[in-house]
């Protein structure tokens, strides 16, 4: 017999983080066409080597974007938990607690030890004690079943996400530079040394990006000229045994479509 689960307030939640992802590619949008994410600086030349380096300077950025990421994965979390809640709700005999979530997990032997093995149980146990129909779908759902690294699930990336918003600190913007800058100046430029791979990265630091050698050791008017790509990403940092953690755009758009992808699984139960 089919549960006909009511998943409307998930399906709510996914629309609402789907719309704070389109909100929040429109307002990065605006923001960089206005300032963009990087300066150029270009240090003194070296009045007996003739050397000058460039670097681009990461701008300040305020946290509001990494508040609307956390806002979005709230809602995808959200959207998991309802699933239990519709679960409780068509189970007789159970009543929905604090204790009650999707569980999400990278490790089977962790999902067996805390929310129980539907292949040896008819119901499940801890975050959904008292669950049986269902149970089973939850275990097909789990990230440990991603190949070969389960840290790059959806379900895990909602999960990493919302608990670093929730206990730890908000998502980090990160603009990795990409595509050559073009380089102008006034002077006469005997040797440059072009620097292909940005090393040992971090959103915060000034980035070598090209070094010039003058001869004679002057040149003035030095600027930066056309358009930089930029890839835009966040991240949220090491926590306990977890690693740094990075999305970007499409990455929080693929969490978006997995997760109504698992709500649309619970459907047809």
């Amino acid at each position: 017999m089919s549960l006909a689960l009511d998943l409307t307030r998930s399906e709510a939640k996914i629309s609402r983080a789907t719309e704070h992802l389109e909100a929040l590619k429109r307002e990065m949008a605006t923001t960089y066409e206005k300032t963009g994410p990087f300066k150029i600086w270009f240090s003194p030349i070296d009045p007996q080597s003739g050397w000058c380096q460039v670097f681009l300077v990461p701008e300040p950025q305020k946290p509001r974007f990494g508040i609307v990421v956390g806002d979005l994965v709230h809602n995808l979390r959200s959207a998991l938990d309802y699933i239990v809640t519709a679960l409780v709700d068509a189970t007789k005999g159970i009543t929905l607690a604090s204790c009650h979530q999707f569980p999400v997990f990278i490790d089977r032997g962790r999902f067996v030890e805390k929310v129980g093995d539907p292949g040896n149980a008819s119901l499940g146990k801890g975050c959904i004690k008292g669950i049986g129909q269902g149970f089973g779908l939850i275990e097909q759902m789990q990230p440990y079943h991603r190949k070969p690294d389960p840290r790059l699930d959806p379900l895990w990336l909602v999960y990493r996400f919302s608990n670093a918003d929730k206990h730890r600190e908000i998502a980090e913007l990160a603009n990795v530079p990409g595509g050559k800058i073009d380089i102008r100046f006034n002077g006469i430029a005997v040797e440059v040394k072009e620097v292909n791979e940005v090393r040992n990265w971090t959103p915060k630091t000034h980035l070598l990006i090209r070094e010039i050698r003058f001869d004679p050791p002057c040149a003035y008017n030095m600027r930066a000229v056309g358009p930089l790509n930029v890839g835009v990403s966040f991240y949220v940092p090491k926590w306990g045994a977890e690693p740094y953690c990075s999305v970007n755009f499409l990455t929080l758009s693929e969490m978006c479509e997995h997760v109504r992808m698992v709500v649309d699984a619970f459907k047809l139960l």
